[in-house]
């Protein structure tokens, strides 16, 4: 019996349109909200102390944090940013 390849997960870090990191999640079994966390935590890397907190206060709520999906494929973050997306 083959054995299917599970999709791999492709994480990339853009500082606007030009890409500064990528890397491919392999053997790794991520659902689609797993991979929206894990892109959320890695924008966190890129905010200061105050937007951290302005992100998730309620009363100022900046969006840095706000993820979004739009063909498949998962961003989150201002600038940079960070996208991932799944290839077979």
């Amino acid at each position: 019996m083959a054995t299917t390849r599970s999709a791999v997960w492709i994480v990339t870090k853009y500082d606007g349109t030009e890409k500064k990191w990528e890397r491919e999640l392999k053997g790794r079994d991520f659902t689609r909200n797993q991979m929206c966390y894990v892109i959320r935590m890695l924008a966190c890397t890129d905010l200061t102390s105050e937007e951290a907190i302005d992100s998730i206060d309620p009363s100022t709520q900046t969006g840095h944090l706000k993820w979004s999906e739009e063909n498949g494929v998962i961003s989150c973050g201002d600038n940079p940013h960070y996208v991932a997306r799944q290839v077979p």
